[in-house]
Order: structure tokens, then C-alpha cells, then sequence
């Protein structure tokens, strides 16, 4: 049965899409794509290896909303659920699935010195 969104308002067509792809991110044990498994290869054949990770790092300058950036944060990892998956082998075959998304942790480094934070 296919439902019209036309008599929804933007913000209900929203928060139908963001319940549609909730549900479609929450499915778990999902078979990896061709790029996540060729990936998922290399990684086994060297563990150690942090070729592929990205650090990013920032400074900022000034007060810092704490409540605000653990909000935007749990946002971003409510909307992109890759960023929540996890990867296993399921009889031989390497899966992903989605899990609930950590808690930002924040380390207040106002009183370190240059050293300590380098």
C-alpha cells in the first residue's frame, strides 16, 4: 500500500524520511558492498595498519556549548548510520550492522600546557 505524503507539511514529510531511513540503517547483520568488503580485505591482510582511518583535529578559540555540540553529534550519527556500524564475520562471510551510537566524550584541555596537548 503506497501512502501519499502530499496533504504533509515539510516537517512531517521530514520526519517520515528521517523514521524511513532510521528504519532502514537499524537492519542489522547486512551484507557488506563490494568496496566494504574490498576494504575489509586489506584490513585483514595488515590489522595494524591506520591506512585508511582520517584524524582530524581542530582548535578552538573561546567558550564551547558542550550540551550543543553532543546534540549536533548524536544528530549526525542518528542520520548517517554507517558511522554507527560495527563489522563481523557471519559464517565465513564478512557482515555490518548498525548499533546505537556512542556518546560523545569531551576532555576539557584548558589547563593543559602546549606540550601535553601536542
Amino acid at each position: 500500500m503506497k501512502l501519499s505524503t502530499d496533504s504533509l507539511t515539510p516537517e512531517e514529510k521530514r520526519a517520515r524520511l528521517q523514521q524511513l531511513l532510521n528504519e532502514r540503517g537499524s537492519t542489522v547483520d547486512q551484507p557488506l558492498s563490494y568496496g566494504q568488503e574490498a576494504l575489509w580485505h586489506l584490513h585483514r591482510l595488515s590489522p595494524e595498519s591506520a591506512a585508511y582511518n582520517t584524524l582530524w583535529t581542530t582548535t578552538l578559540r573561546g567558550p564551547l556549548d558542550v550540551e550543543r555540540l553532543r546534540r549536533a553529534f548524536a544528530k549526525v550519527l542518528e542520520r548517517h548510520w554507517i558511522l554507527r556500524s560495527t563489522y563481523h564475520v557471519h559464517d565465513g562471510e564478512p557482515r555490518h550492522s548498525a548499533g546505537t551510537a556512542p556518546e560523545l566524550q569531551v576532555i576539557d584541555a584548558t589547563s593543559w600546557g602546549a606540550a601535553k596537548v601536542e
